[in-house]
């Protein structure tokens, strides 16, 4: 695929962009495939690209987005509701 040479030309890969935007390489790789606004600036930004130019048939005139894409489905904040109080019952 033209991407991942482009990425190999710069000393870099999938799986490093994986590593450094904290998510599977197989998240990275289905990033190529299916819509993701989290990891397109990332994959663009690597080759010297705006997402736009990378990946044209997602987005409109101006940019705009034409394509819907899954909100991101993972939380950073601890679930207290799951947690025990250590100081006793």
């Amino acid at each position: 695929m033209w991407i991942c040479g482009q990425l190999r030309i710069r000393g870099t890969s999938l799986r490093a962009l994986a590593l450094r935007a904290g998510v599977t390489h197989q998240a990275m790789s289905a990033a190529l495939m299916a819509p993701n606004i989290h990891l397109e600036p990332a994959i663009a930004e690597a080759i010297g690209l705006t997402p736009q130019t990378l990946f044209p048939e997602r987005f409109g005139a101006g940019g705009v987005r034409l394509t819907r894409t899954r909100t991101i489905q993972r939380s950073t904040q601890p679930r207290c509701d799951k947690v025990e109080s250590a100081g006793g019952r």
